[in-house]
């Protein structure tokens, strides 16, 4: 089980600064272990195991020989070891104990390390559960958590904690904790779990009472109000074994938390709250957080968005622009950008010319400007707020940090086709058509062009303006003796452009190692390997060939099987007969997947290829059936 020895843990509140964060997950940890150490009724097993486990280690690198663990599984010491039947296998605990006496016999130059290791378990185990309770009570004293955090925090680590106890589950799924009989775990331990195996108050009362003399034996507090005191968070919290999204759910419904409720408690109990949501979940519990609680509370978010943006006495102005920014959006994050968005749109600005959005349209944008999309539709393409944001997010960009050596600009500007207007300063390249109604930004990258952001208006779009762009960009960069390559992103909208290449006859080439996500592929993270796909020009620019042209559905010659073998070859070749894909409403996707046929009475009706073939079987009509199909 490899338990933690809480005389490796720190000794103080806070082992040096810790963040809110920070000291809440060093709260919730220490209550799990805790918890699986004092509470859970595998902890007199597991623990006797893991202790004499790191004996034998110890013995083992002093000597070189290995003992036999007197406590384990596999000699049928049940996990339930309570006193009387530990009783049992005293025998193989008292072996042991000869077994290293015998040892510190053989190697006296070693009597002090086999000194610690003389010591009886039972101590050594009763320690360990006194500093876990020490440990916990000292995480919980950390300044940094407000009353509410710190429940939360205890909350969470005891659920995870009593996940660990298997028999537990056994005894929800037996329906021991109300559960229904015949039900299964719907996750592994510590993943989430259907509201149905919880705790409740009566199974609770029979594992509280499993660990009262344990507690007595380490000299904690233990009787009938402690036990008392624990069943009644387990009747009313339901302790979910699910993680903290059931208990979220429970809280809500407990405190009547309304639309939201479950999401607010769930990042609560998981440390990851939102401004506001302690604040939620405080008022629905009936606790009134002080004025200085609340600053508190507030100075954590704020810390928390800042530490990732601190800079230095030296910082850039650019570096200085995105503190600022961090600055606003830990004062007011509904109505300010995060400081990642900025960073983006200086990398965007420093793009020069090429650049389609600045960094106040950025912040005008996630800022909620109600006329932010009228002004910016000829270049964002947007029709709400959320549509801006996501193509911004479709149209990733390095980080500011991360810069490209300059490239000199080109000596003779290569002649411009008549569909694209070309204008380049230094490392950027600006390519847009002569109406200005499509635009491409890209980016010199050695020898190759490096695709920035495109825009296509409204009005122009599905006239192909700009796959035409992109086309002239693999031109310029093969005259230059490169390639054009994608962002480090590709939205699923790009796609259809590097998909209108590829049939076009273009070289596309999608980098191997790329990620496919729901919004499009992800560059790997890997140095020169930050693009998606690559272009090269066509073997014969001069023809374009169409993909159908030459093609028809009758052969020149039509083939037909002349005995039982040739039949079953072609019918292998065929393959199975798959029937058309129909939509939710019944109707097909595609016509094409549908034969037409004509009745004796003029009428036509559209019918699968397996019912055309069951018609063709019934009498001779399959000359018919093709010439009607025209086949």
């Amino acid at each position: 089980m490899n338990l933690i020895d809480p005389a490796d843990l720190p000794k103080s509140a806070a082992d040096g600064p810790q963040s809110w964060g920070e000291a809440w997950t060093n709260l919730a940890s220490t209550t799990s272990s805790a918890q699986q150490m004092i509470e859970n009724t595998t902890s007199d097993r597991s623990m006797l195991e893991d202790i004499y486990a790191r004996r034998i280690k110890t013995i083992e690198d002093l000597t070189g020989q290995t003992l036999e663990n007197p406590i384990r599984s596999d000699i049928g010491v049940p996990g339930f070891l309570q006193p009387p039947f530990r009783a049992a296998y005293a025998k193989n605990e008292e072996e042991f104990s000869k077994r290293v006496s015998t040892l510190a016999q053989q190697y006296p130059e070693l009597s002090n390390q086999f000194q610690s290791l003389s010591g009886g378990v039972d101590d050594e185990m009763n320690r360990m559960r006194r500093e876990a309770e020490q440990a916990t009570g000292q995480a919980a004293l950390n300044p940094n958590l407000d009353p509410i955090s710190r429940f939360a925090a205890q909350m969470a680590g005891g659920l995870a904690g009593a996940a660990r106890d298997p028999f537990q589950w056994q005894m929800a799924i037996a329906g021991g904790g109300g559960a229904s009989a015949g039900q299964s775990v719907a996750g592994r331990i510590g993943k989430t779990m259907v509201s149905e195996f919880m705790l409740n108050g009566g199974q609770e009362a029979v594992l509280q009472a499993a660990s009262q003399p344990r507690k007595k034996a380490a000299g904690l507090e233990y009787g009938l109000g402690d036990a008392l005191t624990n069943i009644g968070v387990a009747g009313t919290f339901g302790a979910l074994f699910g993680g903290t999204l059931e208990a979220g759910h429970a809280l809500a419904g407990l405190y009547r938390m309304g639309d939201g409720g479950a999401e607010i408690a769930t990042r609560v109990l998981e440390g990851k709250p939102q401004p506001g949501d302690v604040e939620t979940m405080a008022k629905a519990m009936g606790v009134e957080l002080q004025p200085e609680q609340l600053q508190q509370l507030n100075r954590s978010f704020e810390e928390k968005v800042l530490d990732d943006h601190m800079i230095g006495a030296d910082a850039t102005p650019e570096q200085q622009r995105v503190f600022e920014a961090a600055l606003r959006y830990a004062e007011d994050p509904d109505n300010h950008p995060p400081p990642e968005i900025v960073e983006r749109a200086i990398a965007d600005e420093q793009a020069g010319p090429a650049r389609t959005l600045t960094a106040d349209d950025y912040e005008r944008i996630y800022g909620g400007d109600p006329n932010a999309i009228d002004d910016l539709r000829g270049v964002m393409q947007a029709e709400s707020l959320d549509d801006a944001a996501r193509i911004i997010d479709d149209q990733t960009r390095q980080p500011s940090q991360q810069t490209v050596a300059a490239v000199a600009p080109a000596a003779v500007e290569p002649e411009v086709a008549a569909q694209a207007v070309l204008k380049a300063d230094g490392e950027n390249v600006l390519l847009k058509t002569p109406q200005e109604d499509a635009h491409l930004s890209l980016r010199r990258d050695g020898q190759n062009l490096k695709v920035g952001i495109t825009s296509v208006s409204k009005a122009s779009r599905g006239q192909g303006k700009a796959r035409q762009l992109y086309e002239e960009a693999v031109r310029l960069a093969d005259e230059n003796g490169g390639v054009l390559r994608s962002d480090i992103s590709v939205s699923n909208d790009a796609l259809r452009v590097y998909n209108s290449l590829s049939r076009r006859g273009y070289d596309v080439r999608r980098n191997p190692d790329a990620v496919r996500t729901d919004k499009g592929w992800i560059a790997p993270d890997q140095p020169g390997q930050n693009w998606v796909f690559e272009v090269r020009p066509r073997p014969d620019p001069g023809a374009i060939v169409d993909p159908l042209e030459g093609q028809t559905i009758r052969p020149r010659t039509a083939l037909e099987p002349t005995d039982a073998e040739a039949m079953r070859i072609a019918e292998e070749q065929a393959g199975v007969v798959g029937e058309p894909v129909i939509d939710a409403n019944g109707n097909p996707q595609s016509l094409l997947d549908f034969i037409p046929i004509t009745d004796r009475d003029g009428n036509v009706r559209l019918v699968s290829p397996s019912e055309a073939l069951e018609i063709a079987e019934q009498g001779n009509i399959l000359a018919d059936l093709l010439e009607v199909c025209q086949v």
